[in-house]
């Protein structure tokens, strides 16, 4: 997975530090670059059952929210489409992995919007899960690798591991 710039893992594959990268690369386009879709995900909202979750757009706005961001200026899908339509959330806290958000929104009013295969598999008693009240586009999760290493039996068979599993995963 990528914890940086999406840039930097495309990077590092077109030069050959890296055999393949996996992540969220939004028209990976590069030349010498090959892909494949793992899976499509939606996003979901995250928040504690007894502040529940937000069911309209004002009742999402006015409450604080737990970001997940690999690098410092992303801000991703949900706020480019709030800023499309005019808004932006208030962001109490950033983070680069949504594995710890649902600790911190567990007690709180707090809001996590993140990929729902993600947070279903963190999904703990006292948490609810559900669509957020803003329409976002889909999510894919790809994998990268360099054109050269295309034929490469050994990564072709990984590659091709990876995606069984991930599509096998609900």
């Amino acid at each position: 997975m990528c914890s940086q710039s999406p840039a930097v893992p495309r990077q590092a594959v077109l030069r050959f530090t890296h055999q393949r990268s996996v992540g969220v690369y939004p028209g990976v386009r590069d030349e010498g670059l090959r892909s494949s879709d793992l899976f499509i995900d939606q996003f979901a909202c995250l928040a504690d059952e007894a502040a529940g979750l937000p069911a309209t757009l004002e009742d999402y706005l006015s409450r604080p929210h737990v970001a997940v961001a690999a690098w410092p200026n992303d801000r991703g899908e949900v706020d480019a489409a709030l800023k499309a339509l005019g808004h932006a959330r208030r962001v109490t806290f950033t983070l680069p992995h949504w594995s710890v958000a649902p600790r911190i929104v567990r007690g709180t009013s707090l809001v996590l919007t993140a990929a729902r295969r993600s947070l279903e598999a963190r999904l703990d008693r006292g948490l609810v899960l559900g669509a957020p009240p803003i329409d976002l586009a889909r999510i894919a999760l790809v994998q990268i690798w360099h054109d050269r290493r295309d034929h490469d039996h050994g990564l072709r068979w990984l590659r091709n591991e990876i995606e069984t599993e991930a599509q096998a995963t609900p």
